[in-house]
């Protein structure tokens, strides 16, 4: 959802990732891209957004079903000889 709005829809990165650190207690949620200076606070306000949409409507079955092919793909990979 993330490299969705920012990379592909907008322009502003490369890509964006986030992630949940793991630890034996809970750990910190890491959000991770980069931006020109001048459109960082853009990149920012966007970022929020999707987060916001992502806790007040959840994940729409369209990207939870791309997201498990994506990772079974990546899978594969791994596994491959």
């Amino acid at each position: 959802m993330l490299n969705s709005e920012l990379r592909i829809k907008s322009g502003l990165t490369y890509g964006a990732t986030s992630r949940f650190e793991q630890h034996k207690a809970r750990g910190p949620f890491l959000i991770t891209t980069y931006t020109r200076t001048a459109t960082t606070e853009r990149a920012m306000d966007m970022t929020l957004e999707v987060i916001q949409s992502l806790h007040e409507k959840g994940v729409i079955q369209e990207a939870l079903d791309s997201a498990k092919n994506y990772l079974k793909g990546q899978d594969r990979l791994r596994c491959s000889p």
